[in-house]
């Protein structure tokens, strides 16, 4: 199925794991790598209780532009609306 394609190329990062437990000793109920079907898209960290997706975004979502500012890659920005345009509360990460 698909959730059994989804999950075998998704990788957790330790600042992730971080996260997750972090929201966790502050009383969240926090499912990790959870599958949103509406999108498709596998969010790093959902907290249901708070209509609210986390996403700890590392190095491999950016790219320097000319200037040396990071930008995000298209792919990632493209996740980011998509999943507000469905009504998900997000929360971006950034590794830095």
């Amino acid at each position: 199925p698909y959730q059994d394609i989804m999950s075998a190329s998704v990788t957790t990062s330790r600042l992730q794991c971080e996260v997750a437990d972090s929201l966790r000793d502050m009383g969240f109920e926090v499912m990790e790598e959870y599958l949103d079907k509406r999108s498709g898209y596998v969010l790093d960290i959902w907290i249901p209780s708070l209509n609210l997706a986390v996403e700890v975004d590392g190095p491999s979502h950016y790219s320097w532009d000319e200037t040396r500012q990071r930008k995000e890659l298209g792919s990632t920005k493209l996740k980011h609306r998509l999943v507000r345009l469905l009504g998900l509360r997000l929360k971006v990460m950034p590794y830095w």
